[in-house]
């Protein structure tokens, strides 16, 4: 696996940033409905909150750079970009219908939270889009790795960080555990209807 950075994976990472991005900050600021608190569950008590965890949770975007430039086949590419876009569309769909947001009652832990924090306003929690597109950015990743035991170091090493990416959410309190699991199911369904339809 290379890391492959032509003129078409800029153009079409720039694409991708905005049909994200846009709607993603816009819909923060439309209210059509009230926004239904996510209660946490047992999971969220089991996890503290950790103020490093912003590290890992920013890594992210780290992830989202490595799949978008390292899909060296076609068909991957093109099932990468146009699966992170439905998981967009379909999110940003309902948090326009159903805003939903997480009771937020900490103090930021450094600039880099409040800087966080002061972009992220609580009107789209669930799903989470840090969780459905780490998880489809994984299985996207993992099914263009050679079938090899080199790759399953490489396998196992991506799941965990993901993992952490997952867990970091959760440390900082940007999400809850239910906005999690929904997050990861709708990165995984579309990333099996998307596989389905290729074969």
């Amino acid at each position: 696996m290379t890391f492959t950075f032509t003129r078409k994976r800029l153009l079409f990472g720039v694409l991708l940033i905005l049909w994200l991005g846009i709607p993603y900050v816009g819909l923060q600021y439309i209210a059509i409905r009230e926004i239904y608190i996510v209660p946490p569950m047992a999971a969220d008590r089991w996890i503290s909150l950790q103020p490093l965890a912003i590290y890992p949770y920013l890594s992210w975007y780290g992830l989202m750079l490595l799949t978008h430039f390292t899909c060296c086949e076609d068909p991957c590419f093109k099932r990468w970009w146009f699966g992170a876009g439905l998981i967009g569309i379909l999110s940003s769909l309902v948090f326009l219908l159903w805003p939903t947001g997480i009771e937020r009652s900490i103090a930021p832990s450094s600039a880099l939270h409040a800087w966080l924090i002061s972009i992220d306003q609580p009107r789209n929690a669930l799903p989470s889009l840090h969780a459905s597109l780490a998880v489809y950015a994984g299985l996207i990743f993992s099914s263009s790795l050679p079938n090899n035991k080199r790759a399953v170091a490489s396998r196992a090493t991506l799941w965990l960080w993901i993992l952490l990416i997952l867990w970091s959410t959760i440390a900082i309190r940007q999400h809850v555990f239910a906005d999690i699991l929904c997050g990861a199911l709708l990165g995984l369904g579309i990333y099996q209807i998307l596989y389905w339809k290729s074969r």
